[in-house]
């Protein structure tokens, strides 16, 4: 993933080096609790940090919803 993020960043900014870039990715990548990123959602991130410019993050649904199949057992015990 971090040779196609330096690729993709890479036509936008010549002038970052692939070593920072690589750095820029490893750190998104951490904080991806779900490792749910794809490369383009990563390189927009590394963009995001090269400009300044903060990205909002995407809300997650909460866990108090009770799943589909256990729907039955919820409403049995209410």
């Amino acid at each position: 993933m971090i040779n196609i993020v330096i690729g993709k960043v890479h036509q936008i900014y010549t002038d970052i080096t692939s070593d920072d870039i690589a750095r820029y990715v490893r750190q998104i990548l951490a904080e991806d609790e779900y490792h749910r990123m794809k490369p383009t959602e990563v390189a927009k991130e590394v963009v995001a940090i090269i400009t300044g410019s903060p990205t909002r993050k995407k809300r997650r649904p909460s866990s108090k919803a009770p799943a589909s199949k256990n729907i039955c057992d919820y409403i049995s015990n209410t």
